[in-house]
């Protein structure tokens, strides 16, 4: 499971990934931060069905993590969607596939004024 709290410290965000043992939801490496102001990490969260990959959807931004060696690494340099500030307020909406190999990234706004600006990454 992973948890995201977008406007923390100060709107940088964080989040957090969580496995259920035994009696507990214990976290599984360390806490993600977003990386400067107003990216609003953990706006959009998906993660992979063996919980390995991972997808953070901000404010203009959205970025792939993959767990190994009992951390998260970024493994994507980060995928920019250009545009006014105001059109991505609500962050990128993002989407992973089961296996973690297939990933959805697309502006939430933009929709609604008829364009559309999807992309998807194979990994």
């Amino acid at each position: 499971m992973a948890i995201g709290a977008s406007h923390k410290d100060p709107n940088t965000g964080y989040l957090q990934v969580f496995q259920y043992k035994d009696t507990d939801w214990v976290q599984i490496g360390d806490t993600i931060v977003g990386q400067c102001a107003k990216k609003c990490t953990g706006m959009h969260i998906s993660l992979s069905k063996n919980g390995k990959v991972l997808v953070d959807g901000g404010e203009k931004e959205a970025r792939i993590f993959q767990f190994k060696n009992n951390n998260w690494y970024q493994i994507s340099e980060g995928f920019d969607f250009d545009g006014d500030s105001w059109l991505y307020k609500d962050g990128i909406g993002v989407s992973i596939s089961g296996d973690g190999k297939v990933v959805a990234m697309g502006d939430t706004v933009k929709q609604f004024v008829k364009t559309t600006n999807i992309e998807a990454l194979v990994l």
